[in-house]
């Protein structure tokens, strides 16, 4: 069995970000990725989406990158890894920095995807 889930796209409209949206969806995915007994979740961006690079850095994702022609020649990708962890009686959760301090990406720009 795989170890790793994988998010391949989350896009949260501009006129609904800043309440925790994107935030909330990640922790749901982490939950379910988890009860599929998976130790880590990993998701990839272009270089030039500083908003996809802020949002992951803030959920406590390490970030690799850009690698060069990750997705075919001249397709570099930045990639994110987050070990997650299972949760037991009494035990500490990481701490998530709030979606608050993730800069709002201009309307239709491509940081405007996750």
């Amino acid at each position: 069995m795989p170890d790793a889930a994988y998010i391949h796209f989350v896009g949260v409209a501009p006129r609904l970000r800043g309440n925790g949206l994107a935030r909330r969806l990640y922790h749901r995915f982490f939950d379910l990725a988890a009860a599929e007994h998976r130790t880590r979740v990993k998701a990839i961006t272009s270089p030039q989406n500083q908003g996809s690079i802020a949002f992951h850095t803030a959920m406590g994702f390490t970030v690799t990158g850009p690698i060069p022609d990750y997705d075919g020649p001249t397709v570099d990708r930045v990639v994110f890894q987050l070990e997650l962890t299972t949760p037991s009686a009494g035990a500490a959760q990481p701490e998530i920095r709030p979606a608050a301090s993730v800069p709002p990406a201009a309307p239709g720009s491509p940081a405007d995807q996750t």
